[in-house]
């Protein structure tokens, strides 16, 4: 989403905060991806950016959204629960192995009116499908003790056509700002102790 999307923000957030080089920040989010995709690639993309002179690391996940899509052609989600929660329970316990900072971002919401039926894309898409899932996102994040970042709750107390593209899948720049003031909030106190 280039400049408008909550990772761009928090870039801008940390280098304005950032006096001296203490924060290194790497979205590594590949379009379409699923968590199959993340665990595949999670081990290569940290060995690349691991730093010898430092191991302080903050991980933050957001996957979920395009593993709970509904294939309409073959009549099954392109991730299915038990093998989303398997990938990302995978994932979790490599990132925790590095650092206790872990953080999962909730998945968001959809706006049925356009994501219900995206023939052309061969998907639906629902907040039944979103909710599924993020409660499974929540047992596992409670199982391997990682933080919660909450925003569905907060986009959809929103006008969807405010917060979310005319896809209704993706956050516009309000549904991004939302995001990076909650993801903004769960970091400080980290920031704060960092800053020390």
């Amino acid at each position: 989403m280039g400049d408008s999307g909550w990772t761009s923000r928090l870039r801008k957030y940390l280098d304005a905060r950032n006096e001296k080089p203490t924060y290194f920040f790497y979205p590594l989010g590949v379009h379409g991806e699923t968590t199959d995709g993340l665990l595949k690639r999670f081990d290569t993309e940290f060995e690349a950016r691991r730093r010898q002179d430092d191991t302080t690391y903050t991980f933050i996940f957001a996957y979920g959204a395009n593993d709970a899509s509904w294939r309409i052609s073959e009549q099954k989600f392109k991730t299915d629960v038990a093998t989303f929660e398997k990938n990302l329970t995978k994932v979790l316990a490599k990132a925790i192995s590095f650092s206790p900072e872990v953080h999962l971002l909730e998945i968001t919401p959809v706006n049925e009116e356009y994501s219900a039926n995206l023939v052309t894309k061969n998907k639906s898409c629902l907040n039944e499908y979103v909710d599924e899932y993020n409660k499974k996102l929540h047992e596992i994040a409670n199982e391997q003790q990682v933080r919660v970042i909450a925003v569905n709750q907060k986009l959809r107390d929103q006008d969807p056509r405010e917060v979310l593209v005319p896809d209704g899948l993706h956050p516009s720049a309000l549904g991004h700002e939302i995001i990076f003031d909650s993801v903004k909030e769960a970091l400080s106190p980290l920031l704060d102790r960092l800053e020390q």
